[in-house]
């Protein structure tokens, strides 16, 4: 009778750890993703199902170990294993608006300067899950008894193997009646499996990883990612040429070393604003105050070349990726950063041509910029020692924030003024990601139903644009804007899924573009040979800023055009034939470019 009333304790645990994974599956969900099927009367039953059932069975099968073990406080190490999981999940897509993968688990030593940003996601959402995990560690104090249910194991895994295969016919079943489908369905039943239409070089992007995790979990996922990247990592790391004309193009490439170089006309500094959007520049609060004030009234006295649509073409090295593209007009390896992961590659530059060329980095040893630098050409790093501290209003951080990047910058700007030509290329950081990082007297006025982030965004939008405004005017009043090519840009868009929903959603009533199109980072270009305004609407791409700047500066003689089109130069007939489009003169596709550009730098094609 003693040893029945155990094994009912036991059994009710498991069920509570069933419960409590299924909790935290669907919590995970509505968090990142921004909705959970609760009523069958909206979406229909088999469609509900679909939803659920595989749900349930990875939750069965996570909790089967219970039932195997004698000791049930090792189910709270597994549980705390799967809580960190998610959790991590959770504030990497919260900063990122991706899931992890085994490759950006590798390059987690990026983090070092970033520690105290991490943090401030440690919000409710996070914190919930290890209130779940406390709620189950009370209850496991009085079901400690040590007992076995191995006929109970096996009775679950084939009810999990059933809840699957269930769960898949009915997922399958509601695509097949449904004519619009949103996102990729499977017919394979198992839920960690990668769908077999899915490209195995493609499964990573962030349409197929939310897809993923709809369909199945999170707790799936990461099975699901540890043997794709594992399997993934060897195609990889030195993948061959799939075709006659992909050699001849690796063939083809110059030999940088052996080539005549090319010097530049006029000196070159780019603002690389830390997730610059377009829309921006039109954005006002309340009470109608510009969000860019400073800029904008820079441009409206200065002549420029600017592109609206500028579409990120980063991956999963974020600025990195952007830093890369913009200085070699290479693209984004398909995994990884390459910054990080090949970091003594020869890659080709403008930087290397000046007389002296600086990188002025606003947190010490991001993104790799030690080895970054040297490998794009510059002479200098400009960044914060280990002791000097920053302070803003809510914590100590050891970076620059953008009132101390400009004022290093102008520095650097002055003292290389004798060195015609330089290069300086300076990274702002104030507008990352989760946008505290501004001073409150800045802070604008926003209605109501401004979405909290949105809000946040523009108050340091606000600010950095106080900054890099003063900045561009001391460069005019200094006379630097005489030989300078002064170029501005984004390294990335920050607003994606849930968040891209709402501000979408907000700027419906507004005459902002990002209200009825995706969300793109912008191009400004000053330069002394431009002497009216010229604007591109037409969608173009970040590959596209290095043949552009390559022009802007007078050294179209580089042998590496990178695989864009000069904008520049183009511009005055996109004006003249409204006919033309950006992709018709475009030397490669898109994806003609990423995948010549993967092979390009795997196999490190510029070392002849």
């Amino acid at each position: 009778m003693l040893r029945t009333h155990h094994k009912l304790l036991r059994a009710l645990l498991f069920l509570l750890f069933t419960i409590l994974i299924l909790i935290k599956i669907a919590l995970f969900q509505k968090f990142c993703i921004g909705f959970v099927l609760l009523d069958p009367r909206n979406c229909g039953w088999i469609t509900y199902f679909g939803f659920w059932l595989p749900k349930i069975a990875v939750s069965l099968l996570v909790a089967t170990p219970l039932l195997f073990i004698r000791n049930p406080w090792y189910s709270i190490v597994w549980m705390l294993i799967i809580d960190f999981w998610i959790v991590a999940n959770l504030i990497y897509f919260r900063a990122n608006s991706l899931l992890l993968t085994l490759d950006a688990i590798l390059m987690s030593g990026n983090l070092k300067g970033f520690t105290s940003s991490i943090l401030l996601y440690l919000d409710w959402r996070v914190w919930i899950y290890f209130l779940l995990t406390f709620i189950y560690c009370i209850v496991c104090f009085f079901c400690r008894q040590r007992v076995l249910l191995w006929k109970s194991g096996i009775v679950v895994i084939i009810l999990a193997i059933a809840s699957s295969l269930a769960g898949g016919a009915c997922r399958y079943q509601s695509f097949t009646e449904s004519e619009q489908r949103s996102f990729r369905f499977s017919p394979w039943l198992n839920p960690f499996v990668t769908p077999p239409e899915i490209k195995a070089e493609d499964w990573l992007t962030e349409r197929d990883q939310m897809n993923y995790v709809m369909s199945h979990s999170i707790v799936a996922y990461s099975v699901n990612m540890t043997v794709e990247g594992i399997r993934l990592y060897g195609q990889r790391k030195s993948p061959k040429p799939q075709c006659e004309q992909q050699q001849l193009f690796l063939d083809s490439l110059p030999d940088l070393d052996s080539s005549t170089l090319p010097t530049p006309k006029k000196n070159l500094i780019i603002l690389f604003v830390e997730s610059m959007e377009s829309w921006v520049f039109d954005a006002t609060d309340s009470d109608g105050a510009p969000v860019t004030p400073k800029i904008n009234k820079f441009l409206d006295e200065h002549p420029h070349l600017y592109v609206s649509r500028i579409t990120s073409q980063v991956k999963q090295g974020m600025s990195g990726d952007g830093q890369m593209t913009l200085n070699t007009g290479l693209l984004p390896i398909s995994s990884g950063a390459a910054c990080l992961l090949y970091t003594h590659n020869t890659y080709p530059n403008f930087a290397h041509l000046f007389r002296n060329s600086a990188i002025v980095n606003p947190v010490r040893k991001t993104w790799n910029q030690t080895d970054a630098a040297h490998n794009y050409g510059y002479l200098q790093l400009i960044e914060p020692e280990d002791e000097l501290e920053e302070f803003n209003q809510l914590t100590h951080r050891h970076f620059w924030i953008d009132n101390t990047i400009f004022s290093v910058s102008k520095d650097m700007s002055e003292q290389m003024r004798t060195d015609f030509p330089f290069c300086q290329f300076i990274i702002t950081i104030s507008t990352h990601s989760p946008f505290n990082l501004y001073e409150s007297s800045y802070a604008m006025h926003f209605k109501d139903d401004t979405p909290q982030k949105v809000r946040e965004y523009l108050n340091c939008m606000h600010y950095a644009d106080h900054h890099a405004g003063d900045y561009l005017q001391w460069l005019s009043d200094e006379g630097f804007l005489e030989n300078t090519v002064v170029v501005i840009t984004g390294d990335h868009t920050v607003f994606r899924n849930i968040d891209f929903k709402e501000l979408q959603t907000w700027a419906q009533d507004k005459p902002l573009s990002i209200a009825s199109e995706p969300n793109y980072c912008p191009l400004v270009l000053f330069s002394p040979d431009i002497t009216e305004d010229v604007t591109v609407n037409d969608i173009c791409f970040q590959m596209d800023i290095y043949p552009s700047i390559l022009s802007a500066v007078g050294i179209e003689d580089y042998p590496w055009h990178g695989f864009g089109t000069d904008l520049i130069k183009k511009a005055s007939a996109l004006s003249d034939e409204t006919d033309i489009q950006v992709d018709s003169i475009r030397p490669f596709t898109v994806e003609e470019a990423y995948t010549l550009s993967d092979l390009i730098i795997r196999n490190n094609a510029f070392n002849k």
